[in-house]
């Protein structure tokens, strides 16, 4: 099969998710699949990879180092042409989001893996991370058109983080529900996914570890 890994961080940095997508990778290809990587791209690294599609991105300067893909309409008709037979996106962030429009442009079975409880996320992250995430939390529903609670929370609490949290935690279920299958790397991320009330199917597979010396 022809599996497209989207991923809103890639190498050169390195995380315990790009640690698990390049072990994925690895499995899947020893299968005998062609998988490619669409990820953004990052000043300075030059992409030697045929199999790694670098998507423009920006450095919001709030993420901690992490930049920021935007996906443009010319990367999205390239990848509806690429003729893929699973997407497979990591986060719901903004390349979860191209994903899952090639998806749904093509019919592909979408699968998610929730790697980041982005409900839990905003109470450890700085408050200059907030102007950015607060422009998400607002263009997340109006991109997969659900009601956006964000306002609500904020009236209710008075506490940004807190109603950040929420709202987040809120999107997290939305997109799962538009995937065919989600996978939880850990039995607490599954538990709350059914807490959340996700309708997707949903299974636990624990991220793989490359154990060669």
């Amino acid at each position: 099969m022809r599996i497209a890994i989207f991923t809103d961080q890639y190498l050169p940095n390195m995380s315990g998710m790009v640690t698990s997508i390049i072990n994925l990778r690895h499995g899947l290809e020893a299968l005998g699949h062609e998988v490619y990587i669409v990820a953004p791209a990052t000043r300075g690294h030059k992409e030697t990879d045929d199999h790694i599609i670098r998507v423009f991105a920006v450095d919001p300067r709030v993420f901690l180092g992490n930049v920021m893909a935007i996906p443009t309409k010319g990367i999205l008709r390239k990848l509806i042409n690429m003729d893929f037979d699973v997407i497979h996106v990591q986060e719901m962030f903004t390349m979860g989001a191209l994903g899952h429009a090639v998806a749904k442009r093509t019919g592909c079975p979408l699968v998610e893996t929730v790697h980041t409880q982005w409900d839990m996320l905003f109470k450890h992250y700085p408050t200059t991370v907030l102007a950015a995430a607060v422009g998400i939390g607002i263009g997340f529903p109006i991109y997969f058109g659900f009601r956006n609670t964000l306002p609500i929370y904020l009236l209710e609490h008075g506490d940004e983080k807190s109603a950040l949290s929420r709202q987040f935690g809120r999107n997290l279920v939305v997109f799962a529900n538009e995937c065919d299958l989600v996978i939880a790397p850990s039995q607490h991320v599954l538990d709350k996914l059914k807490r959340f009330r996700c309708k997707t199917e949903t299974v636990h597979i624990p991220n793989a570890i490359n154990i060669t010396p």
